[in-house]
């Protein structure tokens, strides 16, 4: 599901399980020069659109409603920004029963069930509920965005920014054979204990 709206307009919802090709209007803003993006938590939205193959959208399209949140001493989850702002429970997540959709159709079940993954047609009401939770998560992040203070962005914090997603790509380099060698060790005196 891609949930996603231009500046106040309605909600657009994406269901690739129905329509696997990118509707026109997404197809036409993203990516395109100087649209900025914003979502709440932009890692996970830009790694899952790189990682499918539907963007690659550098660090400086992105603005993160999380990221602004923190930078100005507030919680980073969006259900918590609902309740300090105020915004109407039609707009903020029904934090119990998305998380409940969420496992149930984002992680993959355990081995020993038959049905190892929930999809559209297998819970197709539970599907339905999903949808809207995903239109309402960005209704709620659009309302939160509206009343994040900004006084704190500085342009040496976008630098800084930018500069955590560079990082976040690249990763971090480990030296294998020591991790293997501080496990082995640790199992060992363990056995000693």
């Amino acid at each position: 599901l891609f949930a996603y709206a231009r500046d106040d307009g309605p909600v657009q919802l994406w269901d690739l399980t129905e329509t696997p090709a990118m509707p026109l209007d997404l197809q036409r803003v993203l990516g395109a020069p100087g649209v900025v993006h914003v979502a709440h938590n932009y890692l996970f939205e830009r790694t899952l659109l790189r990682e499918t193959g539907i963007a690659e959208l550098p660090f400086t399209a992105w603005h993160c409603t999380m990221a602004q949140a923190l930078q100005h001493g507030l919680p980073g989850a969006l259900e918590k920004l609902c309740a300090i702002f105020k915004i109407a429970d039609e707009d903020a997540k029904q934090a119990q029963d998305s998380r409940r959709l969420i496992q149930l159709f984002c992680v993959p079940r355990p081995k020993h069930m038959k049905l190892r993954r929930a999809t559209r047609h297998t819970h197709p009401e539970d599907w339905e509920k999903f949808k809207q939770y995903c239109v309402n998560d960005v209704t709620a992040m659009r309302a939160v965005a509206k009343k994040l203070p900004g006084w704190n962005l500085q342009p040496d914090e976008r630098t800084l920014f930018e500069l955590d997603g560079r990082i976040n790509d690249r990763g971090v380099l480990l030296d294998d054979a020591l991790a293997r060698a501080a496990v082995a060790a640790t199992e060992a005196e363990q056995k000693r204990l």
